[in-house]
């Protein structure tokens, strides 16, 4: 299954962040200093080589006392994508875990039929004791 992962400095570059910290560790996102929220919106990718999204999976690390929240929308095109309606938002990592969000499912159980969205986004929120 083809895959899109996000490791390095410039592949988190791409979003747009706010109260996030991208410097002080490469590779690495951090809540800013002072902030106990940080935000981050990815650009939306085309998954044109298969017809479903099937998983998203958030793998790494998180300091005790820190949450990670996942959110995603999809669209036939980039524009639909990025004015289409966030899903709900699934639990991420606690702790250092890998934690598998089933698209698919999560797709079909709010009556979204994925046929032909080609284009997906993600939401990201850190929160910090």
């Amino acid at each position: 299954m083809p895959s899109k992962t996000w490791t390095s400095d410039t592949d988190f570059g791409l979003w747009t962040w706010t109260h996030a910290d991208l410097a002080t560790t490469p590779g690495s996102v951090l809540i800013e200093t002072g902030e106990t929220m940080a935000e981050g919106v990815s650009p939306s990718y085309e998954c044109a080589s298969y017809v479903r999204h099937v998983r998203a999976v958030l793998a790494g690390n998180a300091p005790e006392g820190t949450t990670i929240l996942v959110a995603y929308r999809v669209g036939a095109t980039a524009v639909a994508c990025e004015a289409a309606t966030w899903s709900d938002w699934f639990n991420g990592l606690y702790g250092d875990t890998t934690t598998h969000i089933d698209l698919l499912t999560d797709m079909l159980n709010n009556s979204v039929d994925p046929e032909g969205l080609a284009f997906i986004q993600y939401k990201v929120r850190l929160y910090s004791e």
